[in-house]
Protein backbone atom coordinates (compact mmCIF):
# COMPACT_ATOMS: atom_id res chain seq x y z
CA UNK A 1 0.00 0.00 0.00
CA UNK A 2 1.19 3.68 -0.43
CA UNK A 3 3.33 5.01 2.39
CA UNK A 4 1.32 8.37 3.08
CA UNK A 5 4.45 10.68 5.02
CA UNK A 6 3.35 12.74 7.51
CA UNK A 7 -0.30 12.75 7.07
CA UNK A 8 -3.38 13.73 9.20
CA UNK A 9 -6.70 12.85 9.82
CA UNK A 10 -9.33 14.92 7.72
CA UNK A 11 -10.72 17.16 10.40
CA UNK A 12 -7.44 17.63 12.08
CA UNK A 13 -5.91 18.84 8.15
CA UNK A 14 -9.03 21.09 8.20
CA UNK A 15 -8.36 22.53 11.65
CA UNK A 16 -4.70 22.89 12.06
CA UNK A 17 -5.02 24.85 8.57
CA UNK A 18 -7.64 26.51 9.65
CA UNK A 19 -9.85 26.07 6.39
CA UNK A 20 -13.06 27.68 4.96
CA UNK A 21 -16.44 26.74 4.44
CA UNK A 22 -15.80 26.63 0.39
CA UNK A 23 -11.95 24.72 1.12
CA UNK A 24 -13.65 22.03 3.48
CA UNK A 25 -16.64 20.80 0.50
CA UNK A 26 -14.02 21.38 -2.13
CA UNK A 27 -11.77 18.60 -0.53
CA UNK A 28 -14.83 16.69 0.35
CA UNK A 29 -15.49 17.13 -3.24
CA UNK A 30 -12.53 15.14 -4.14
CA UNK A 31 -13.18 12.07 -1.77
CA UNK A 32 -16.27 11.88 -3.25
CA UNK A 33 -14.32 11.26 -6.89
CA UNK A 34 -12.36 8.11 -4.57
CA UNK A 35 -15.63 6.99 -3.48
CA UNK A 36 -16.94 7.21 -6.90
CA UNK A 37 -14.02 5.03 -8.66
CA UNK A 38 -14.68 2.81 -6.10
CA UNK A 39 -18.49 2.67 -6.52
CA UNK A 40 -18.06 2.44 -10.33
CA UNK A 41 -16.22 -0.80 -9.63
CA UNK A 42 -18.58 -2.19 -7.31
CA UNK A 43 -16.94 -1.86 -3.77
CA UNK A 44 -18.51 -0.21 -0.73
CA UNK A 45 -16.12 0.96 1.42
CA UNK A 46 -18.75 0.73 4.65
CA UNK A 47 -16.74 2.61 7.31
CA UNK A 48 -15.81 5.89 6.06
CA UNK A 49 -15.03 8.30 8.73
CA UNK A 50 -12.60 10.93 9.05
CA UNK A 51 -10.31 8.59 10.69
CA UNK A 52 -9.91 6.62 7.37
CA UNK A 53 -8.95 9.85 5.40
CA UNK A 54 -5.76 10.85 5.13
CA UNK A 55 -4.42 14.14 4.12
CA UNK A 56 -1.23 14.44 2.82
CA UNK A 57 1.46 16.99 2.82
CA UNK A 58 0.38 18.42 -0.74
CA UNK A 59 -3.15 18.65 0.48
CA UNK A 60 -4.57 15.42 -1.39
CA UNK A 61 -6.77 12.95 0.63
CA UNK A 62 -6.19 9.81 0.50
CA UNK A 63 -9.04 7.03 1.69
CA UNK A 64 -7.60 4.14 3.29
CA UNK A 65 -8.66 1.06 5.20
CA UNK A 66 -10.96 -1.15 2.77
CA UNK A 67 -10.58 -4.16 5.15
CA UNK A 68 -14.75 -4.09 5.61
CA UNK A 69 -15.22 -3.42 1.95
CA UNK A 70 -17.70 -5.14 0.19
CA UNK A 71 -18.12 -5.76 -3.65
CA UNK A 72 -21.28 -5.73 -5.03
CA UNK A 73 -22.37 -8.82 -7.35
CA UNK A 74 -22.95 -12.14 -7.62
CA UNK A 75 -19.11 -13.27 -8.01
CA UNK A 76 -18.32 -15.12 -5.02
CA UNK A 77 -14.50 -15.14 -6.11
CA UNK A 78 -14.69 -11.01 -6.02
CA UNK A 79 -16.11 -10.89 -2.54
CA UNK A 80 -13.28 -9.84 -0.03
CA UNK A 81 -15.59 -9.97 3.07
CA UNK A 82 -18.67 -12.32 3.91
CA UNK A 83 -20.93 -10.83 6.32
CA UNK A 84 -23.72 -12.67 8.04
CA UNK A 85 -27.22 -11.49 8.68
CA UNK A 86 -27.32 -9.43 12.40
CA UNK A 87 -23.81 -8.62 12.22
CA UNK A 88 -22.99 -4.36 12.60
CA UNK A 89 -20.04 -3.69 10.20
CA UNK A 90 -18.81 -0.20 10.37
CA UNK A 91 -18.36 3.13 13.17
CA UNK A 92 -21.64 3.66 14.47
CA UNK A 93 -21.35 7.70 14.34
CA UNK A 94 -20.81 7.45 10.72
CA UNK A 95 -23.40 4.33 10.13
CA UNK A 96 -26.46 4.29 7.95
CA UNK A 97 -29.78 3.38 9.41
CA UNK A 98 -29.43 0.01 7.05
CA UNK A 99 -26.00 -0.58 8.44
CA UNK A 100 -27.27 -0.75 11.98
CA UNK A 101 -30.18 -2.85 10.55
CA UNK A 102 -27.68 -5.52 9.75
CA UNK A 103 -28.76 -7.12 6.47
CA UNK A 104 -25.62 -6.65 3.98
CA UNK A 105 -28.22 -7.37 1.17
CA UNK A 106 -29.23 -4.00 1.94
CA UNK A 107 -26.18 -2.21 1.78
CA UNK A 108 -25.06 -0.53 -1.59
CA UNK A 109 -23.02 2.91 -2.44
CA UNK A 110 -25.56 4.71 -0.87
CA UNK A 111 -24.38 3.77 2.65
CA UNK A 112 -21.44 5.28 2.09
CA UNK A 113 -22.91 8.28 0.87
CA UNK A 114 -24.46 8.48 3.91
CA UNK A 115 -21.30 8.53 5.69
CA UNK A 116 -20.12 11.06 3.52
CA UNK A 117 -23.36 13.13 4.62
CA UNK A 118 -22.20 12.69 8.26
CA UNK A 119 -18.98 13.89 7.48
CA UNK A 120 -20.03 16.80 5.64
CA UNK A 121 -22.23 17.67 8.73
CA UNK A 122 -19.27 17.51 11.04
CA UNK A 123 -16.74 19.53 8.66
CA UNK A 124 -19.37 22.25 8.29
CA UNK A 125 -20.74 22.30 11.90
CA UNK A 126 -18.04 20.94 13.84
CA UNK A 127 -20.81 18.89 15.67
CA UNK A 128 -22.96 14.97 14.30
CA UNK A 129 -26.23 15.29 13.10
CA UNK A 130 -26.70 12.61 15.56
CA UNK A 131 -24.03 12.12 18.13
CA UNK A 132 -24.46 8.57 19.51
CA UNK A 133 -20.88 8.04 20.61
CA UNK A 134 -22.06 7.82 24.21
CA UNK A 135 -25.29 5.57 23.59
CA UNK A 136 -25.76 1.76 23.50
CA UNK A 137 -25.66 0.24 20.12
CA UNK A 138 -29.58 -0.48 20.25
CA UNK A 139 -30.07 3.16 21.35
CA UNK A 140 -27.84 4.17 18.63
CA UNK A 141 -30.04 2.49 16.26
CA UNK A 142 -33.20 3.65 17.65
CA UNK A 143 -32.16 7.30 17.05
CA UNK A 144 -30.46 6.79 13.46
CA UNK A 145 -33.35 4.66 12.36
CA UNK A 146 -36.41 6.93 13.30
CA UNK A 147 -35.44 10.49 13.62
CA UNK A 148 -34.53 12.96 10.96
CA UNK A 149 -31.01 14.58 10.47
CA UNK A 150 -31.39 18.27 11.82
CA UNK A 151 -31.02 21.56 9.20
CA UNK A 152 -27.35 22.24 8.96
CA UNK A 153 -28.21 25.58 8.64
CA UNK A 154 -28.95 25.08 12.56
CA UNK A 155 -25.43 25.16 13.34
CA UNK A 156 -24.05 28.06 11.02
CA UNK A 157 -25.01 31.11 9.02
CA UNK A 158 -22.48 29.92 6.09
CA UNK A 159 -24.28 27.42 4.81
CA UNK A 160 -27.44 28.71 1.92
CA UNK A 161 -30.73 26.24 1.15
CA UNK A 162 -28.90 24.42 -1.73
CA UNK A 163 -25.82 23.32 0.15
CA UNK A 164 -28.29 22.55 3.10
CA UNK A 165 -30.02 20.32 0.42
CA UNK A 166 -27.39 18.73 -0.46
CA UNK A 167 -26.67 17.71 2.88
CA UNK A 168 -29.86 16.40 3.75
CA UNK A 169 -30.19 14.49 0.53
CA UNK A 170 -27.06 12.56 2.31
CA UNK A 171 -28.40 11.83 5.61
CA UNK A 172 -31.86 10.94 4.07
CA UNK A 173 -33.21 8.26 6.39
CA UNK A 174 -34.57 6.23 3.19
CA UNK A 175 -31.36 5.04 1.08
CA UNK A 176 -33.60 5.74 -2.01
CA UNK A 177 -33.96 9.03 -1.28
CA UNK A 178 -30.22 10.01 -1.10
CA UNK A 179 -27.54 10.71 -4.10
CA UNK A 180 -27.24 7.40 -6.07
CA UNK A 181 -23.55 7.33 -5.43
CA UNK A 182 -20.11 9.69 -3.81
CA UNK A 183 -19.75 10.56 -7.90
CA UNK A 184 -23.15 12.00 -8.00
CA UNK A 185 -22.79 13.99 -4.59
CA UNK A 186 -19.19 15.43 -6.02
CA UNK A 187 -20.78 16.52 -9.33
CA UNK A 188 -23.43 18.72 -6.65
CA UNK A 189 -20.74 20.21 -4.40
CA UNK A 190 -18.82 21.33 -7.02
CA UNK A 191 -22.41 23.11 -9.10
CA UNK A 192 -22.45 24.93 -5.80
CA UNK A 193 -18.68 25.84 -5.24
CA UNK A 194 -19.36 26.91 -9.40
CA UNK A 195 -22.16 29.34 -8.14
CA UNK A 196 -24.00 27.03 -10.50
CA UNK A 197 -28.07 26.44 -9.70
CA UNK A 198 -28.38 22.63 -7.98
CA UNK A 199 -30.26 20.81 -11.02
CA UNK A 200 -34.16 19.56 -10.19
CA UNK A 201 -34.61 15.82 -10.41
CA UNK A 202 -36.96 16.22 -13.40
CA UNK A 203 -33.85 18.23 -14.78
CA UNK A 204 -31.32 15.82 -14.06
CA UNK A 205 -32.92 12.96 -15.84
CA UNK A 206 -32.90 15.43 -19.29
CA UNK A 207 -29.74 16.77 -18.86
CA UNK A 208 -26.47 16.16 -21.36
CA UNK A 209 -24.12 14.26 -19.19
CA UNK A 210 -22.22 16.66 -16.68
CA UNK A 211 -18.64 17.93 -17.05
CA UNK A 212 -16.64 18.66 -13.72
CA UNK A 213 -20.14 19.75 -12.06
CA UNK A 214 -20.76 21.55 -14.84
CA UNK A 215 -24.05 21.32 -16.80
CA UNK A 216 -25.43 22.14 -20.12
CA UNK A 217 -29.27 24.31 -20.67
CA UNK A 218 -31.92 22.46 -21.59
CA UNK A 219 -33.22 23.12 -25.01
CA UNK A 220 -36.88 22.75 -25.40
CA UNK A 221 -38.36 22.28 -28.92
CA UNK A 222 -41.38 24.14 -28.82
CA UNK A 223 -44.14 21.67 -30.83
CA UNK A 224 -47.34 23.26 -32.60
CA UNK A 225 -50.15 23.87 -30.83
CA UNK A 226 -52.99 21.46 -31.72
CA UNK A 227 -55.19 24.43 -32.00
CA UNK A 228 -53.04 26.23 -34.02
CA UNK A 229 -52.24 23.01 -36.69
CA UNK A 230 -56.51 22.35 -36.84
CA UNK A 231 -56.91 25.69 -37.80
CA UNK A 232 -53.98 26.04 -40.62
CA UNK A 233 -55.51 22.37 -41.82
CA UNK A 234 -58.94 23.63 -42.11
CA UNK A 235 -58.00 26.70 -43.82
CA UNK A 236 -56.19 25.44 -46.66
CA UNK A 237 -59.66 23.78 -47.33
CA UNK A 238 -60.94 26.89 -48.99
CA UNK A 239 -58.02 29.01 -49.49
CA UNK A 240 -56.36 27.21 -52.38
CA UNK A 241 -59.41 26.94 -54.56
CA UNK A 242 -60.08 30.47 -53.46
CA UNK A 243 -56.76 31.83 -54.14
CA UNK A 244 -56.98 30.03 -57.47
CA UNK A 245 -60.42 31.56 -59.08
CA UNK A 246 -58.92 34.79 -58.35
CA UNK A 247 -55.46 34.15 -60.03
CA UNK A 248 -57.64 33.44 -63.42
CA UNK A 249 -60.03 36.48 -63.13
CA UNK A 250 -56.87 38.78 -63.03
CA UNK A 251 -55.62 36.81 -65.96
CA UNK A 252 -58.55 37.42 -67.97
Amino acid sequence: MEYISNAQELTTWCDNKHLGLRERLSIVAEISDAIGHAHRMGIVHRDLKPANILVAVNGSPKVIDFGVARCLGNDSEMTAVQTQTGQLVGTMQYMSPEQFAGDPRKIDQRADVYALGVILFELISGTYPHDVRALSVHEAARVVCDIDAPDVRSTTSEVDEELSGIVAKCLRRERSERFADARELGLKLRSWLCGEPIPTPVAEFAKEPAIAGRTRPIRETKQPHILETDTIQRSSGWLVPTLSVLLVTIVA
